[in-house]
């Protein structure tokens, strides 16, 4: 299977496309303010490098957030846009999970923490799979203090190893942490894993997963409920 993966949520954006389990091309890219033109750039850079047809991909795979408000809509809608021009399924997974599986491709416990403003952090706690099958998710994607994220994490691993990975660096688990650059291939592989269990995200139903309003007056939208974000 061929998954064209794209994920705009944080300051830095990625855009991959795999084959099986080959990673064809992944690029990474800054936008910041950007995110539109950077990622329909790193798309087609992608395509470009890969010598991979448009018409080859068989699964779109999106970043549906927690991450900015502006940059997380355009991830969605580029991606959604892709879908829907080549009747393509399309599935989305929460970043901050495609952030625990870019720090570990093997499996394990993961904890994703990352900066989301008026001191406040997205945090979550994912069990990744060695093998076939979708990760679990002791903590669904949520938004707190940093101190209050630490504390669940202490409590939900239960003094089991886990990897830490992120921007945010909780003072109180001081131990070995991935890094916090997100990768499009984590996003595509671990996208396939719930499209093999589950099925493809339903298009129209597909929405960025806000944990909070934002400062701006946008068109009221219904709000993801975490815990239905794999």
């Amino acid at each position: 299977m061929r998954i064209l993966a794209l994920d705009t949520s944080f300051n830095t954006g990625t855009v991959a496309i795999v084959d099986g389990e080959e990673i064809l091309v992944e690029l990474s890219f800054y936008a910041e303010r950007a995110h539109g033109e950077r990622s329909m750039q790193a798309l087609e850079a992608a395509f470009a490098l890969s010598d991979a047809p448009k018409d080859s991909i068989d699964l779109v795979a999106v970043g549906v957030g927690p991450g900015g408000f502006t940059s997380v809509r355009v991830g969605i809608a580029t991606a959604k846009g892709l879908a829907l021009a080549r009747d393509l399924p399309i599935v989305g997974i929460s970043s901050l999970l495609g952030l625990a599986r870019s720090a570990a491709p093997s499996g394990g416990l993961v904890a994703a923490i990352q900066p989301a403003g008026r001191g406040e952090h997205f945090g979550a706690l994912y069990e990744l799979s060695s093998e076939r099958g979708p990760a679990r998710t002791p903590i669904a994607p949520r938004l707190g203090k940093l101190e209050a994220l630490e504390e669940d994490v202490i409590a939900a691993t239960g003094g089991r190893d886990f990897t830490l990975v992120g921007a945010s660096l909780p003072s109180k688990l001081a131990l070995p942490g991935g890094s916090s650059l997100i990768r499009g291939s984590a996003i595509a592989f671990e996208a396939k894993r719930v499209y093999e269990a589950e099925g493809p995200s339903d298009l129209d139903a597909l929405a960025p997963l806000y944990l909070r309003e934002s400062d701006a007056k946008l068109p009221k939208q219904k709000l993801r409920d975490p815990s239905t974000i794999p």
